[in-house]
């Protein structure tokens, strides 16, 4: 990877890390938050459909089966968050 490339990476990751503390409306605060969870989403999409050319019908099923199962286990049950996200990984992998 060129050097160029992995600074700017890291600096954007810094920038986004540090949004919390300019940006004190939590209006503000979920709508960035939205956005970056559906740019991720969208980045897989276009890995998948864009570069192999493949057709996705349960990209965003999966999306949801695993925002919900980490939703309930975060949620409703209280589990750490740690030991959610691979809980949540887990459960969208076997559908």
């Amino acid at each position: 990877m060129n050097k160029k490339i992995l600074l700017l990476s890291l600096l954007g990751i810094a920038a986004l890390g540090g949004i919390p503390m300019v940006v004190h409306n939590p209006y503000y605060l979920h709508l960035i938050e939205t956005i970056l969870i559906y740019a991720i989403l969208l980045f897989g999409l276009d890995i998948v459909v864009g570069y192999t050319g493949q057709v996705s019908l349960g990209h965003a099923g999966l999306f949801g089966i695993g925002s919900y199962a980490a939703g309930v286990l975060f949620f409703k049950l209280g589990l750490p968050i740690f030991l959610t996200i691979p809980a949540a990984i887990a459960v969208t992998a076997v559908f």
